[in-house]
């Protein structure tokens, strides 16, 4: 029998130029290995040092292996001699099948201290590729810089950090779809313009279909609604061939209840004297519905006036404010009482003497001088209304104590504003008055808001003249001979 003896010497180096094998079995090495340990019962021994020595080896080979005894790890030099790099043989990298997978810790790729679970720091960007170099627009690059893009650079999202900035940057479109199959429900153009609802938007927002907007809105330029080329000359242009325009419509109480309401803000009245309304700068003001109104009147001065028909006869639906007889004299403007009160020629006032507030809403005041002057108030094809033309609008409108409801506006008087519906459109507002003969406790302007009363042209007595009244809590219209130096409202009436 052949014995094999082993002896174990302890040298300062060892150059052996052959395959060498470590066994207790006699065998060759393995043609592969220049060094062939086997045992069954024993284990490698590795050099053994903490990570201290182990980065004071002079000159590292590639490949070089150690066990490190401060986290008892091996690790081998994956660098060069000169520039080593150990890596640890206990990679937390897991596989499964084909998968690669890491559940614990942070990924750092350029950077040793990952503060997320990936952390990619000043490493050029993470480019995501099928594998084919030759269609760019099948690559997605995400950059350092804050952008994700397609290497062709034309084709990118771009988050601006400094601006806090998300923009859409493609030489083509931008589509939102949805659904099961998709379907396009909005898209943003080359050019800029937003589409929902077409494929082809036109303009800077172009929708095809119901729109609805709660909130305030703000829009810069020409409007068109139904048309994609507004008017130059109209800020909103509504086109429709089987289609009206709808403006907000509420009841006389809603109306009031606007605030602050813009000068020639438009509603449609839904009650009592239904009608569209506007606001005039100091009250709201019929502007006619089409029911029994007619276009305008013109007087002397250009002033237009809304007429009604009630009956067989056709009115004036507002107060007289005309400053020139018809032909073309001047009306006496009278600022001063005492003037006023020993008047015995026409003469006429604004309420307060102020016209920039009431004139508009309430017309002038005249005394019954001006009414009587053969120069004539109303303008030609209309008259003051005789006596007689005052009782037969009454007449036909019920009575006396009940016709003054119907001629009342629902709007503008003082409340409860009595039985009024101006169901006649005879729009009868307070304007008030000025007297200073004949009236009792109080002289000079009394009672806007809550009294109107018109002058007719027929003569009661040497010192009056028959006139109506209407008062904010009766429904009655009253019957009076008054002092002809008061200052009344006037309606006229066609020939």
């Amino acid at each position: 029998m052949e014995t094999q003896i082993f002896i174990f010497l302890v040298v300062a180096g060892l150059n052996v130029s052959a395959q060498v094998a470590i066994n207790t079995d006699g065998s060759n090495p393995d043609n592969s290995a220049m060094l062939d340990v086997k045992s069954t019962a024993k284990g490698f021994l590795a050099p053994r040092m903490t990570a201290l020595q182990r980065n004071a080896i002079v000159s590292p080979a590639n490949g070089l292996m150690i066990f490190c005894t401060d986290d008892a790890t091996f690790y081998t030099n994956a660098g060069s001699p000169s520039s080593p790099q150990w890596q640890s043989f206990n990679s937390p990298w897991s596989t499964f099948n084909s998968n690669l997978y890491y559940l614990n810790g942070k990924v750092g790729i350029g950077t040793t201290t990952p503060s997320k679970p990936l952390d990619v720091t000043n490493a050029g960007g993470i480019q995501i590729s099928n594998g084919s170099n030759a269609s760019p627009n099948n690559e997605l690059f995400f950059t350092d810089n804050g952008q994700i893009r397609s290497l062709d650079d034309f084709h990118r999202i771009v988050f601006n950090r400094s601006s806090d900035q998300l923009e859409f940057n493609e030489l083509g479109r931008i589509l939102f779809k949805t659904g099961n199959p998709l379907s396009e429900v909005m898209r943003i153009s080359n050019n800029g313009n937003v589409g929902i609802g077409t494929t082809s938007p036109a303009a800077t927002l172009d929708v095809n279909g119901t729109a609805k907007i709660n909130g305030n809105t703000s829009i810069s330029g020409n409007v068109g609604i139904g048309t994609n080329t507004p008017n130059s000359s109209a800020i909103v242009e509504i086109s429709s061939s089987n289609k009206g325009l709808l403006p907000p419509r509420m009841t006389a109480a809603q109306i009031t209840q606007i605030n602050s309401p813009a000068t020639g803000l438009l509603v449609y009245q839904t009650d009592a004297n239904s009608g569209y309304y506007f606001y005039n700068g100091s009250a709201w003001t019929f502007l006619g519905t089409g029911n029994g109104y007619s276009s305008n009147v013109i007087d002397i001065d250009g002033n237009g006036y809304l007429t009604v028909k009630i009956g067989d006869q056709e009115w004036m639906a507002e107060n007289l404010k005309v400053t020139h007889y018809r032909n073309g004299d001047v009306i006496p403007n009278i600022t001063n009482g005492s003037t006023w009160s020993s008047l015995t020629t026409g003469a006429y006032c604004w309420y307060n003497n102020d016209p920039f507030t009431n004139k508009s809403t309430y017309g002038a005041l005249y005394n019954w001088f001006a009414v009587n002057d053969s120069r004539n108030l109303c303008p030609t094809g209309w008259h003051v209304p005789a006596d007689w033309e005052w009782n037969t609008l009454e007449t036909f409108l019920g009575g006396q104590t009940i016709a003054g409801g119907k001629m009342k506006a629902a709007l503008i008087w003082t409340s409860p504003n009595n039985g009024a519906t101006n169901t006649s459109g005879f729009s009868g507002i307070p304007a008030g008055l000025i007297c200073y003969n004949g009236c009792v406790n109080f002289t000079g302007f009394l009672n806007l808001g809550s009294e109107g009363d018109w002058w007719s042209s027929t003569q009661f007595d040497a010192t009056s003249a028959s006139s109506r009244s209407m008062i904010y809590y009766i429904v009655d219209i009253y019957h009076y001979g008054s002092n002809k130096t008061n200052g009344f409202s006037v309606r006229c009436i066609r020939d």
